[in-house]
This record gives structure tokens, sequence and C-alpha cells, in this order.
């Protein structure tokens, strides 16, 4: 018997369409036609699922990286897409397309991005240990979508690093890979902090400042890296310290536009009432007023030493002696401080802070003198061992120094 034709089965029959050789890798798997709108197709919208369009880079040939994004890929897309985020309301014209573009995508939360969101807010080691830091960092995340894109990576970092292999464990009923879902949000928010780098304004400075910290935690969150000692590297290019002095260049080039309130994320008086419940340390790494003993002598010994390598007719010396000076200063107030955790955070880098371009040169190059230094300065980091991503860093610094 043939077949027949009903109008039932005419309904059901798939219709005949042009083949999409550009669409996104979703639907190709799923076997069906991609719309291929930009920068989300229309079939991954309603399933709440990633799509390749969202984080690639479109050039003339329409073909898509996912490695480091950088401000230079986005400037020479040729092919830009039209949707506005519900929330984006200003748009400042001193702003170009492509910006635009970038800053204005929707953000589509997930289950897991819910979970690593419920992560931040509740753990200690996060945001959990101040309230104020808290509020802040939500209210920066909700109207600027990259901030809240770096808060999730942070979570899933943790969750990575404290929490270990979860996929014979879910976390909260969920097995799957947090560090690639951690990834995915921190490689699209820096290719939007990137496309913004030379567009800071009033209304976006508050964002790029605490996108630019969290960024350079990122480097130091990852943990160490064969070659990397935070401010130098074996293959003498510039450690994570150039990341963080890029910190310092936003802060002191736009801090008048920056709200006070911004400055909660480094904590304060009520954090430092209310330290991080962070699990105990070995007795040898614990803080205490009286560890490490004798560090006066020790500097006293380095100060004679440093007149030595480097002379008062160097013009290098009055920098060498300034960062002495700040470092015996800080080594000071934190051994005989009785904060402990994230409140000794911004004593501790205050003096990387301050630390000179002549000392940061020497530093890359490996010069003795700025060894020494770096290495009195793990007595600071050292201190700050209970915080998840500094606790392997000091060793790791002086293995940096002596080999």
């Amino acid at each position: 018997m043939g077949l027949s034709i009903t109008p039932y089965t005419r309904k059901l029959a798939r219709k005949s369409h042009r083949n999409s050789r550009l669409g996104c890798q979703n639907c190709k798997r799923r076997r069906v036609k991609c719309d291929e709108i930009k920068p989300q197709c229309s079939n991954c919208i309603p399933h709440a699922i990633d799509c390749d369009f969202s984080f690639q880079s479109w050039g003339p040939s329409g073909s898509s990286t996912e490695g480091s994004p950088t401000a230079t890929d986005l400037s020479t897309s040729e092919e830009r897409a039209h949707t506005v985020s519900s929330t984006a309301i200003h748009q400042p014209p001193q702003l170009d397309h492509t910006s635009q573009e970038v800053t204005q995508r929707p953000f589509q939360f997930t289950a897991t991005d819910m979970a690593l969101f419920h992560h931040l807010l509740t753990s200690n080691q996060l945001t959990g240990w101040s309230p104020r830091a808290q509020q802040e960092l939500c209210r920066l995340g909700f109207t600027h979508h990259y901030v809240l894109r770096l808060l999730l990576a942070f979570a899933g970092f943790h969750i990575v690093q404290t929490l270990g292999d979860l996929s014979n464990t879910p976390y909260m009923g969920m097995s799957t890979d947090f560090y690639t879902k951690a990834e995915h949000h921190l490689n699209l928010a820096v290719r939007e902090v990137s496309a913004l780098g030379t567009q800071i304004q009033p209304n976006n400075s508050a964002s790029l400042y605490v996108s630019t910290i969290f960024i350079f935690l990122f480097s130091l969150a990852k943990g160490p890296q064969t070659g990397e000692y935070l401010a130098f590297r074996d293959d003498g290019n510039p450690g994570h310290l150039s990341l963080f002095l890029g910190v310092r260049s936003i802060f002191e080039l736009y801090q008048s536009d920056i709200h006070p309130s911004v400055f909660a994320i480094h904590g304060g008086e009520e954090e430092q009432q209310h330290p991080s419940p962070d699990p105990p340390l070995d007795t040898n790494t614990q803080h205490h007023p009286g560890y490490p003993a004798n560090y006066d002598d020790h500097l006293t010994a380095f100060r004679e030493l440093l007149s030595t390598l480097v002379l008062t007719s160097d013009p290098r010396a009055s920098s060498y002696q300034q960062s002495l000076d700040q470092l015996h200063f800080s080594l000071h107030a934190i051994l005989g401080s009785s904060g402990a955790g994230m409140s000794l955070f911004p004593l501790v880098f205050a003096w990387l802070y301050r630390l000179p371009d002549e000392v940061v040169y020497d530093l890359q190059r490996r010069e003795p003198p700025a060894l020494i230094l770096f290495a009195f300065f793990t007595l600071l980091l050292n201190q700050l061992t209970q915080v998840w991503f500094i606790r392997p860093w000091p060793r790791h610094i002086m293995y940096g120094i002596y080999c």
C-alpha cells in the first residue's frame, strides 16, 4: 500500500529549508536550523543555554575564537549585534558602537549560575564575611553585567579550590564542571572590560575599578604557576603585579568619580570586629604579635647591606629607602594588630600599591636588592594565609627568589 498524505501527516512533515552553514554549535548538535541572530540565536534563548555567538569574536570571516579576549579582537569586528539589555538605561554618547554591543548583551541566568551566586552570598570566605561589601558588589554586579560575571567566576574558582572534585559529590545537587563555567564567565568579563578600557567615564569608573581588582585576584585564585612569582617571571615578562598596578592607575586617574561607598569592598571597622571564621592555621604560620621573631634586626641588617648594593649617588637609592621604610611600617602595624584574614588585606597590599616604578623594574629584572626586599614582603603575605587564594603563594614566591 502506498503512503497516504493526510493534512495531519502534512503538518508533521519537516519543511525543507536552506542549510545554515554559519549556525551556532548548539543548533548543529541538535540538527535544527539556526537563525544566526547575534549575540544569541532564537533556539538557545528558550533553553537558557549559552549560545556560541554570545562569546564569539566577529570579524569579516565570521570565525569565532574562545581564547583570551582583547579589545583589539573587538575593534576589528564588522558584524554588529543590536540586542539591548533591559537594564541598559543610560547610554553615554561617547561610547563607540563596539563598546555598546559588548556591554549591553543580555545576561541569561542558568541553574549553575544560581548555584554560584548562592555560594557567593553564603560563603564566609567570599562575601559572607562582610555585609557591606556584599551589598556593594551585588549593586555593581546587577548594574554592570561584567562585574556579575567576575563575581560568579570567583565563586566558581573558590568551589573548585576548596571543595575539590564535585563529580562524585555534587554541590547543591548539581554535578557540573564549575571550573569551565568560571573560565567562561571570566573570559567574557575580561573581553567586556577590555572593550571599555579606553572608555572610562564617571558612570562606569567604579565598576571598572572593582573589575580590575577582581581580575588581579583571579591571577592569584588560579594558584601559583611554574615560572610566575607575582612580581617577576622566568621568561622576563611582567608578573601578575602589573595587573595590580593597573588598579592603581585607574584609582589615581578617576578617584574623584568613584563614590566612597564602593570602598566598602576593601573591608573596614565592621569587618575587623567580626573577622572571617576561616579554618585555623598551623601554629608555625598563625598570626600573632610576636611572629616572626627579630624582624627588626633583620631589616636593620638589610638596610646596611642595601647601602652597599644601591649607593646614595644612585638615582634608585631614594626609592629603595622609601620602600624599605614603608615595609618596616607595614610589618610593625600588621604584626602588632589583632586582626586576621581579609581584614588585613588592605594593610598587606598597601605596600605593593606604593611600590615605586624603579623597584618594580628591578624586580622584573631580578636584581638582588629588589629580590631581598620582596622576600621581606612575603612575611606580610604570610599573614594572609587564612585567605584561600593567598595560602600557597608565600612559599612559591620564596622558591622563585632562591632558585
